[in-house]
């Protein structure tokens, strides 16, 4: 119901456009496939539980977040010799 600003009926020609997608390899219209919708969803849920998490990590005082830069270069820098290394 939530299609079409609350209208009930979707005419078939109409339905049929909307779980379906041109696809030029095929020549057609092809169906969607139906739980593209929820992978949608659970895309959005990851991202918002990273940003979270971003956030937390990122908190703290001015103090803190220098001593935190400084200990992700040092192992931004420890990562790249034993990168160097193994090459």
């Amino acid at each position: 119901m939530h299609r079409f600003g609350g209208f009930p009926y979707v005419p078939a020609e109409l339905e049929a456009k909307i779980y379906s997608s041109w696809d030029p390899e095929r020549r057609g219209w092809q169906p969607k496939d139906k739980n593209t919708r929820t992978e949608r969803r659970a895309e959005k849920r990851s991202t918002r539980i990273r940003s979270r998490l971003r956030k937390r990590r990122n908190a703290g005082s001015a103090a803190e977040k220098r001593r935190r830069r400084k200990r992700d270069r040092k192992t931004d820098a420890r990562s790249r010799r034993n990168d160097a290394q193994h090459r």
